[in-house]
């Protein structure tokens, strides 16, 4: 009798152990799965990209746990980032072949009418506008690179306690003469304490001098064009006002954008990339730009600053 118990008893132990291992097995099984999916579907969209389908997002339809979903939601916004800088990208190489392309094909005609040319006379007036494509050239090469590396600027190296009344009062006062030259009337105003930010001194002095060129160029003769600098709390407004041709309200919204110009400046000189420039370094010094404008009665621009 005992050796029956005891084989009753080992037999129950034996079916209890593969039945176990079986659940272990199914139980492994399964886990297995609901780790290994989420991890094959991350991996294919990853593939994808590698592919160039920037388009590409996880969606991990019945998951449950928490640190897959987040690992989701991580990977759709970096493709989503990197689909919007190539998209950007895109954008900015065709735009800047098309302005790129225009002075180029002047050039290269000017040249080569200047070479068939037999009279000096004509010949010196093909070489004279060959050279000033050019130069319109190298000044829209050096805004884009200027832009592009504001940009591609991921940190504030290179920012340091700026004297802004020094820095506005100087570029005002060389503006000023040739205000006075171009018939334009020119008034600045100050505040009397010192006022600093922090940045970078070279590219503030380029905001400043983009919105006082603008300024000039827009406003005709008799016109009159006002610098303002004032503190608020914590921080300063620098505007710049004129009495010029204005800006059409639907062009407004995109001012700031590379290479936009507007509809009543196509007869001015420019790139379009004035404003763009200004509205990228007053983005890295963490600040903001507002446009108050009226056709055919002028414009304010204001750029705010925080301060050091």
């Amino acid at each position: 009798y005992g050796a029956d118990v005891i084989d009753s008893v080992t037999n129950a132990w034996l079916l209890a152990s593969v039945f176990a291992i079986v659940i272990a097995a199914l139980a492994g099984w399964f886990a297995s799965k609901s780790v290994t999916r989420p991890v094959l579907v991350l991996e294919s969209a990853t593939r994808q990209m590698e592919q160039g389908n920037l388009s590409v997002r996880v969606a991990l339809q019945g998951e449950r746990q928490q640190e897959f979903l987040s690992l989701a939601d991580s990977f759709n916004g970096m493709a989503a980032q990197v689909e919007q800088t190539v998209s950007t990208l895109r954008e900015f190489i065709a735009d800047a072949a098309h302005e790129l392309h225009t002075p180029l094909t002047a050039l290269l005609a000017n040249i080569e009418l200047a070479h068939d040319e037999k009279n000096a006379s004509a010949r010196t007036r093909y070489l004279r506008r060959a050279q000033e494509q050019g130069q319109r050239l190298e000044t829209l090469v050096q805004s884009l690179l200027d832009l592009s590396r504001i940009e591609a600027a991921e940190s504030k190296s290179g920012f340091a306690p700026v004297d802004v009344i020094q820095l506005v009062r100087e570029v005002g006062e060389q503006f000023a003469s040739r205000a006075e030259q171009a018939n334009r009337l020119f008034s600045m105003k100050l505040p009397e304490e010192r006022v600093a930010v922090q940045g970078n001194e070279t590219q503030l002095r380029q905001v400043l001098s983009n919105l006082l060129e603008n300024a000039l160029k827009f406003t005709p003769a008799g016109g009159w064009i006002s610098l303002h600098l004032e503190r608020a709390s914590d921080q300063i407004t620098l505007t710049v006002s004129d009495s010029g041709i204005g800006i059409p309200p639907d062009d407004l919204s995109n001012l700031f954008e590379r290479f936009h110009r507007g509809r009543n400046a196509s007869e001015y000189p420019g790139n379009g990339l004035g404003l763009a420039i200004v509205k990228a370094i007053v983005n890295a010094h963490q600040g903001d730009v507002t446009v108050q404008s009226e056709p055919m009665l002028g414009t304010s621009i204001a750029v705010s600053l925080p301060v050091a």
